[in-house]
């Protein structure tokens, strides 16, 4: 089974950001279940682990049914990326959606 991928960057605008000048952003990553047909590719975010394929940006299998969304928080100096691929990568969790809003001021977090 194809593990869609995607990134983005959502505004909490009950909280200011780190300046006070604006509101607080919240980094995310998104991993859930893809369309066969997906196009995967390497995913290389965390070389120092195992290669995974992954599809960016591809379409969400069987995406007109209701998905459970799980929240998911690695802890201190966790590594999100490798927990959630193998979990999808199971087949166990096919109907589940993974969202990960990144810490700020996390040393592995790349902008």
């Amino acid at each position: 089974m194809p593990v869609g991928f995607a990134e983005g960057l959502s505004f909490d605008h009950t909280r200011t950001n780190w300046t006070g000048d604006g509101p607080r952003p919240l980094s995310w990553t998104m991993w859930y279940p893809a369309v066969d047909s997906a196009n995967e590719t390497l995913a290389t975010e965390h070389p120092i682990f195992r290669l995974h394929p992954i599809a960016p940006d591809a379409a969400l299998k069987n995406a007109g049914k209701p998905h459970p969304l799980v929240l998911l928080s690695h802890g201190s100096s966790g590594v999100t990326f490798g927990l959630v691929i193998n979990r999808l990568r199971s087949g166990r969790q096919h109907v589940l959606l993974w969202c990960h809003i990144r810490h700020p001021d996390h040393r592995s977090v790349r902008s």
